[in-house]
Parts: structure tokens; C-alpha cells; sequence
């Protein structure tokens, strides 16, 4: 097959690695000048956080017995996220009773609810996280309350059944008196996920009108539910999340909707979208310029290789891009699709097959390093690249108590690069990083040259550095 072509094979290695080789020596001749300016300010950092969704029984039953804790060490203790989500099942088949002001729970766990489970998985999060807040998010109202009929791919609240948006801020109560029995209240809740989508697993679709009506009229009557008399447990009104959309394209079209009534638009605490369709730096930046300053939430994302590649930093590049992108377009805070995935190390952030130990992927690191260096409370601040701007090269800085901690993304050839801090000296550098070769390191202290770093940095690789000036 080889010697189908006229040019030896041998000769053409040979041009490559001299072509290589020559380009690698032009791009590190090329100057790249960072300035962070720490008076440049944007949004506050509110932490990193994951759902809890499919998968619990993987991590509560799944995992072996003589592991299970040292699971719960590893993502909650060397991982100090913010928020866990976990999911309301659409469990309720056929309706409790015609009013939707007297609630029989008894219509809500005659199926499985797996309230123990999550309640467990939280549980093992509050014992290492103390302030870990709470989210819960619903895919679907019950089957006999959605057009299709179905839980699953697609239909809508059906408006046809009498009292629709009450009786579904009714199922929603139920599940946080469910949860609040066992001593779990939620800070936050999510009526819709992926609204303008139709999936195949539980899910409901709704227009942006729709979904305003329903952020109006079942947050109304959910709150009514919380006030009454049936809120035997103490169930407190959550803060509310929305519209967590797929498409950033659209994002803004449910917002102008929420927006367009003001009782709705009140009732919407949090801004949230998934990164997954268009999820460009200027569709997040319309996005944020557009909420009147409420807390911007990335609320779901993983990998799109689906774990198909043989090389695991290059799922750190697309995590870290993903991230640097969204906290530069905006958000706050940043959350992952599952703590633990029966399939591969990129949906969750580890791989929980069952019955096996889990393993903690290329991606687990990048995460934790993130997670660990980035103050919550700190707030980002601008970057400027000049001179020679390498491709698959992007960075994000954050700034507390005079401290900046700055992360940079390399996911091309091995860069020089020089760092300043606007109007002021360096005095000190602390330095980690995640490579092909290693995970979440500390590499020996930077020290400063007039004022400045400069720094030689690896290809494929995720950096973080504490810089302190003045």
C-alpha cells in the first residue's frame, strides 16, 4: 500500500518532522503579552457545582460497600463544589384528586421515588460540605398532566386538563414535602429542563410563552402550597431557576418572554442555560447583558466526544474551554451533568460502572484543581492578549482580597509566554497544572522578572496560577 505513492514513505516522515520541527521553533520565537487588569471587574464567583440525576443508585448501591466512602471523599471533600442537583421523578401516574390545594401523597409514593437514595447521596455531600446548596430540577410533569401523555420525548403541560399549572406546582410540592420529611429543604428548584428540545428520556417541551405561563401561574400556587396549612414538614419557598435551555440561540427568546410579564419575571430568581448548541463567547454575553443582574448559571454540560477518544487531555481542553468561555461570556457558576456515569469518565465527573471501583478520569483533575484554587466570592476580572495569539489558546482571571488566580488553557504547541498585572509588580507566583503526564501538580514558584513572569507553557495543558500583587 506504501509504495503506491512515488515520494518513499521514509522521505515523506522526514519533510514532516523537519516541517514540524520548523514550525515549532517560528511559533516559540513569537512574543504573547498577558496583562490582567484587576480594576476591570465583572461578575462574582459562586463555585462549581454537579447534578445527581440518573445515576444515584451508582454511587448508593452500585459502588462497592468497602469504597463507598472514599467515593463520597473524593467528591466531596477533594472537590469542595457548591451546589448539588438532583431530579424530581415524574412519579405521579394518575392524579391525587381533583383539587389541587389538598394534596394525598399517598398518589406520590406508591411508586418509586428514590427520595431515600438522593437523600443519601446528600446526606454524604452535607457531611463534607456543610454549606452545599441544594437544587432540584423537574424534567417532566406526570404523564397524565403532559399533551403526549408520556414522560418521555416531548408534549407539553396540558392546559386542557382543568387547573393544569396549579395541579403541577402541587406534584412539585409533594416532592419537597417528600424530601423535607427526611430533612432536606432546597434552596433553589427548576420547573423545566431543555425547553426548547425534544429528548427521548423524560423530558417536556414548551414554548417561551408557554414556560412564562408556567413560571406566573405554578410558581403562584406552589408558593400558596407553601403558606397553607398542608406544609406539615416546613417546606420554604426555594429560590426559582430558568429557563435552562440547550440552545444558547434561544436562551434570550424564553428570557424577552419571562420579561414581557412582570409577575413572571419576579418570580425568576436565577438565569440558567446548558452548554451544548451555540454555546459561543458572544451568545453568552448577550445572554447576561440581558437578566437585569441576576445570578447567571451554567447549569449542565459534558463532554461531546462521548469518551471515544484515546488521549484524555483532550477532554480536559474541551472541559476547560467550555468553562473559560462561560465564565468569561458571564455566568457565576458552572455545574456538571452527573457526579458519577455507568459509561464513560466525561458525562460525570467519575465513572461509576456497576459494581467496580470508579474511576476518576483525566477530567476529575482539571475539575478539582479548578474547584480548589478559585475563592468563591471572587470576582472576574479582565485579560488582554497582545502580539502573536497562539489557536486553541484561551484563558480567564478572578481577583479576592488582592490575590488574582488565573487560569490559562493551552491546547496547541508549547508557548513562551510573559504575564503582567496592570499598574502593579509581581511579588509572588504560585503554579499548578494538569498535562498529559500529570495530574493537578505544583510546579516550583515563579519568580518574578522586572515586574513580570515569564512563563514556557506546555502543550495540552491546563494551568493555574495565584498571583499576588500590589
Amino acid at each position: 500500500m506504501l509504495q503506491r505513492f512515488d515520494f518513499p514513505i521514509s522521505r515523506w516522515l522526514v519533510v514532516a518532522v523537519l516541517t514540524m520541527s520548523s514550525f515549532i521553533a517560528f511559533a516559540q520565537t513569537q512574543s504573547l503579552e498577558i496583562t490582567i487588569s484587576p480594576d476591570a471587574r465583572g461578575r462574582t464567583y459562586l463555585g462549581l457545582g454537579s447534578g445527581c440525576i440518573f445515576y444515584q443508585g451508582h454511587l448508593v448501591r452500585g459502588v462497592p460497600s468497602g469504597l463507598r466512602e472514599q467515593t463520597y471523599d473524593h467528591l466531596f471533600s477533594d472537590i469542595p463544589m457548591e451546589y448539588l442537583m438532583i431530579w424530581f421523578r415524574p412519579n405521579e401516574e394518575m392524579n391525587d384528586n381533583d383539587d389541587p390545594s389538598e394534596l394525598n401523597l399517598d398518589a406520590f409514593t406508591h411508586r418509586r421515588t428514590n427520595v431515600d437514595e438522593y437523600v443519601e447521596v446528600i446526606n454524604q455531600a452535607r457531611q463534607r460540605q456543610p454549606d452545599i446548596k441544594l437544587i432540584a430540577t423537574v424534567y417532566s410533569p406526570p404523564a397524565w398532566l403532559k399533551t403526549n401523555k408520556s414522560i418521555y420525548g416531548g408534549g407539553s403541560l396540558d392546559t386542557s386538563v382543568q387547573n393544569a399549572y396549579d395541579e403541577f406546582g402541587e406534584f412539585v410540592f409533594a416532592y419537597m414535602l417528600l424530601f423535607k420529611e427526611q430533612g432536606v429543604a432546597f434552596d433553589a428548584l427548576m420547573l423545566t429542563n431543555e425547553p426548547d428540545f425534544e429528548l427521548t428520556h423524560e423530558d417536556a417541551s414548551y414554548t417561551p410563552e408557554q414556560l412564562r405561563e408556567l413560571h406566573k401561574r405554578t410558581v403562584h400556587h406552589l408558593r400558596e402550597l407553601i403558606d397553607g396549612s398542608q406544609n406539615t414538614a416546613g417546606v420554604t419557598m426555594p429560590k426559582i431557576i430558568a429557563p435552562s435551555t440547550i440552545d444558547l440561540k434561544k436562551t434570550n427568546e424564553y428570557i424577552n418572554a419571562l420579561k414581557a410579564d412582570s409577575e413572571a419575571w419576579d418570580n425568576v430568581d436565577w438565569i440558567s442555560t446548558h452548554q451544548y448548541t451555540n454555546s459561543t463567547l458572544d451568545r453568552f454575553r448577550e445572554i447576561e447583558q440581558n437578566i437585569e443582574g441576576k445570578p447567571f448559571i451554567m447549569s449542565e454540560w459534558h463532554s461531546a466526544n462521548n469518551g471515544d477518544i484515546d488521549l484524555p487531555i483532550i477532554e480536559v481542553m474541551e472541559q476547560t474551554h467550555a468553562m473559560i468561555t462561560a465564565f468569561n461570556g458571564g455566568v457565576n457558576s458552572y455545574w456538571w451533568f452527573e457526579l458519577g456515569h455507568p459509561e464513560n469518565t466525561i458525562a460525570g465527573v467519575i465513572h461509576t460502572p456497576w459494581g467496580w471501583p470508579p474511576e476518576y478520569g483525566k477530567t476529575f483533575h482539571s475539575w478539582r484543581q479548578w474547584a480548589n484554587l478559585t475563592p468563591v466570592g471572587s470576582v472576574r476580572v479582565d485579560v488582554a492578549l497582545t502580539g502573536h495569539t497562539p489557536r486553541d489558546w484561551d484563558c480567564v482571571a478572578f481577583e479576592k482580597d488582592g490575590v488574582i488566580t488565573f487560569h490559562l488553557r493551552n491546547g496547541g504547541l508549547k508557548q513562551p509566554v510573559r504575564i503582567n498585572v496592570a499598574d502593579q509588580t509581581i511579588r509572588s507566583v504560585e503554579y499548578w497544572r494538569t498535562t498529559a503526564a500529570y495530574d493537578y501538580i505544583q510546579c516550583p514558584p515563579v519568580v518574578p522578572d522586572d515586574s513580570a513572569i515569564t512563563l514556557n507553557i506546555e502543550s495540552l495543558s491546563f494551568n493555574t496560577l495565584i498571583i499576588r500583587a500590589d
